[in-house]
Order: C-alpha cells, then sequence, then structure tokens
C-alpha cells in the first residue's frame, strides 16, 4: 500500500496488525514498528509536497500545522522501534538512518519557514536541531552494523547515510560523508549490480564538485548500459546544472533535453 501511495490505507493496516501483535507475547514488534514509521514519514514527506503545490496563505498555515505533527509522529515511532529492536541491530540501523534523514528533511523544512517569518516554529527547529548531532553520534557508534547487511542493503544504507551527513554544516561530517560514499562504491563494485554503482557514482558527484563531472558521466554510462531510465534522468539533470553553471550551454541544454 505505501509503495504505490496508498498511505492512509498502508497505517491502518499496519496499526491493525501492530494491535494483533502486541496482544502475542512471542511475536517482535520491532519490523512492524519500522514499518509503521516508514508509513508515517511518507505520509508527512506528502503533506509537504502539498504545502509547495498551494498558494493560498491561510490554507498553507494549515499545512504547516499538519507538517509539523506528522513530522512529530514519524519520529517517536522510529524513537520507539529504536528502543524494542535492541536486540535486532540491522532494525535499530535502519530506523536510526531513517530518524537521521527525517530529522535533516524537517530542519530543512522549518528553516524555510522560518526565513520567510514565521517565528512560531524557533523552539520547534531549536529542538530538531539539538537532536540531529546526537542521532549522528549514534550511527557512528553501531557503524559495524553495517556488515551484516547484504551487499545491495550495504550501498544504500552507507548512501543514505553519506547524503544526511553532506546536509549537516560541518566540514568533518562532509568529509566523513565522502568516506561512506567512496565505501559504498567499493562494495558496489564487488557485485554485479549496475544500479548501485549508478547510485554510488552519482552520490559521489554530489558529494565531491571538483570531480562531478566524472562521476556524473560514469554513473550516466551505468544506467544507461542498464536503460534505467529512472535514475539516468537525475544525472543528466546533475550534468545540465554542472554545464550551465560552466557557461557550457550547447552542453548544458543537450542533457536538459536527454532528462
Amino acid at each position: 500500500m505505501r509503495l504505490i501511495g496508498k498511505l492512509d490505507e498502508s497505517k491502518v493496516v499496519l496499526a491493525k496488525t501492530l494491535s494483533i501483535v502486541q496482544k502475542t507475547s512471542t511475536v517482535d514488534t520491532h519490523e512492524l514498528l519500522l514499518s509503521l514509521a516508514n508509513t508515517q514519514e511518507a505520509i508527512y514527506k506528502q503533506a509537504r509536497n502539498k504545502y509547495y503545490e498551494v498558494e493560498e496563505p491561510d490554507f498553507k498555515n494549515e499545512i504547516v500545522e499538519l507538517i509539523q505533527q506528522q513530522a512529530l509522529n514519524s519520529l517517536e515511532i522510529y524513537h520507539q522501534v529504536n528502543l524494542v529492536s535492541a536486540n535486532y541491530p540491522v532494525t535499530q540501523l535502519k530506523s536510526q538512518l531513517h530518524h537521521l534523514s527525517l530529522l535533516i528533511d524537517f530542519d530543512n523544512f522549518l528553516t524555510t519557514e522560518l526565513n520567510l517569518g514565521n517565528s512560531k516554529l524557533v523552539e520547534i527547529r531549536n529542538q530538531i536541531q539539538q537532536q540531529i548531532q546526537p542521532s549522528v553520534n549514534i550511527i557512528l557508534k553501531n557503524s559495524s552494523t553495517f556488515s551484516q547487511l547484504s551487499a545491495t542493503q550495504i550501498v544504500y544504507t552507507k548512501l543514505n547515510f553519506a547524503n544526511s551527513l553532506s546536509q549537516i554544516p560541518d566540514q568533518q561530517l562532509r568529509s566523513l560523508a565522502i568516506e561512506y560514499g567512496q565505501s559504498a562504491l567499493q562494495t558496489a563494485k564487488s557485485t554485479s549490480n549496475q544500479r548501485i554503482k549508478s547510485y554510488s557514482l552519482g552520490t559521489l558527484g554530489k558529494l565531491q564538485p571538483e570531480k562531478s563531472e566524472a562521476y556524473f558521466l560514469k554513473a550516466l554510462s551505468f544506467a544507461q548500459s542498464i536503460q534505467a531510465e529512472d535514475i539516468a534522468y537525475q544525472w543528466q539533470q546533475q550534468l545540465g546544472n554542472l554545464y550551465n553553471k560552466q557557461g557550457r550551454a550547447k552542453e548544458a541544454l543537450t542533457m536538459y533535453k536527454s532528462a
């Protein structure tokens, strides 16, 4: 249900299932809670996207309240997952990565709102920002858990972490993001999976501007080799942006048209 966009239905099914499972002491709830948190996060992102599509001020104010509620609900469920999955390090790591990503995304939204003059959000933004570094520290403390994942999962989770780290204004964390991106690429190279090779290269292109053209071109080559247009357009757009900044208008237009 979540994957096809039926988020309310997804939440109902998961909540009912969780209610049944909680009455059975022999069944663990960690995976169910993680799935429920992921659905709640998707509901938050749906509300956030809707916010950018409307212009009527009163309606936008209502959506801001909804976005805040959905984000806090999701963060609370991820916190619950972290507590109940102490004996399940893989589930715990996945939850911690989602939690960090959501904190950063919500912080970016709140910062944008504050810049537009919504001073009511100062306190909640400060609370969210205070949680970001501790969230990073928890993941670093549990970093050995990455090795318990399959090769494909290692790549995606490390790239997820790298993307999160790169959005935090701290040079040491940015360097760490590059390390995780390069580690993901090395794992991807050990497989025959062209898709994860493309994602790894593309992520490194975003993390290392001085080498971005080479990374994006390689990422695009891997994506096109398996006709993965859902990935290829991203690197074409990135290359278009890069060429545009460099004044290479003809090449930029070619990439934008391809995207």
